[in-house]
């Protein structure tokens, strides 16, 4: 796994010295979603800093570009021993700027919209070499498979995935590959309780959508969660949708901001967002690290739905912000 991610030089600062300058650079974070949804113009916070310029010079993903250029700097502040814990971390949340990338080269945006999408990411070298040299996914796919994720996520082809199941499959199979690698490895405690309740609300969501839109029984359940597969099998067959609803509100430990069922994912994120900061409470680094990698996957999140939620009724953009 760590030829997907960069290595670049420790610089050897010590963790008391990162997370002092955490904690300044913490103050930007937003915390005020209700007032700026019912604000008069949402999309003005777009414009200030430190998103900006994100969404001025380049709008298109600027929310995920304002994020990866956090996640480089943090990274790049980090010692070697940091990196190493976090680099599951890493691994996962990189894996969306490559779906990103991918969904570019289908719509075939700009090469120049995905160079600046790499500009800030940590993925390798090799890895941005074959996403901006190959001229379309099958032959991206065809690199990947052959040189990095050969036998790492699936046995089955990667180009063969996305033939048959779509970018969306191909993302699901990415996915579970991934995260069943993060959970055969060495985590510290709050790293692998981050990803069991992760891996726990993917296989809640999936079982939601398996139901819901009749979709094939083929299994898209990941191991390594605290849920079992059986256990979500025995809620859908005895109380269907709003029995797999409920449970996800209990798990989550959050009050819905409605009833709808399409706020499931929503819950479930605020829930593990919970989870962070509550594991952030006992002050260790690796806690409050943590806790300020996925704050920064929450106000990208937070950003985008503000940013293309325009026209769209305030209370129903609301429910779809990651809010405790």
């Amino acid at each position: 796994m760590r030829d997907i991610l960069q290595s670049d030089k420790d610089r050897g600062y010590p963790t008391e010295y990162l997370l002092a300058r955490l904690m300044g650079r913490r103050t930007r974070f937003l915390k005020n979603w209700d007032d700026i949804i019912v604000s008069p113009e949402p999309l003005a916070i777009l414009s200030q800093p430190p998103f900006g310029e994100f969404f001025a010079r380049h709008s298109l993903d600027g929310a995920w570009k304002w994020a990866l250029a956090e996640y480089g700097w943090v990274y790049r502040q980090m010692n070697a021993e940091l990196r190493e814990c976090f680099m599951p971390l890493f691994l996962y949340l990189e894996l969306q700027t490559l779906i990103r990338c991918l969904r570019h080269k289908i719509r075939q945006t700009q090469e120049h919209t995905i160079k600046i999408l790499l500009s800030n990411s940590l993925l390798s070298n090799r890895i941005k070499g074959i996403v901006t040299k190959e001229t379309d996914v099958p032959a991206i796919l065809k690199q990947f498979n052959r040189k990095i994720f050969h036998g790492l996520v699936t046995s089955v082809p990667l180009p063969d995935v996305y033939a048959k199941k779509g970018l969306g499959g191909l993302e699901q199979e990415l996915t579970a590959g991934i995260l069943k690698k993060i959970m055969s490895s060495k985590l510290r405690a709050v790293v692998r309780k981050f990803f069991i309740y992760l891996i726990d609300a993917k296989n809640i969501v999936a079982a939601q959508k398996r139901l819901r839109w009749n979709m094939p029984a083929e299994s898209s359940f990941i191991r390594g969660g605290s849920v079992r597969e059986s256990f979500l099998r025995s809620i859908l067959r005895n109380s269907g949708l709003s029995g797999l609803h409920q449970f996800a509100v209990r798990k989550a430990g959050i009050l819905p901001q409605g009833e709808s069922y399409d706020s499931l994912e929503i819950i479930l994120h605020a829930g593990l967002y919970k989870q962070v900061r509550i594991m952030a409470g006992d002050c260790s680094a690796t806690g409050l690290l943590l806790h300020y990698l996925w704050s920064i996957y929450v106000q990208a999140h937070n950003l985008s739905i503000i940013q293309y939620g325009r026209g769209i009724d305030r209370d129903i953009l609301r429910r779809e912000l990651i809010i405790l």
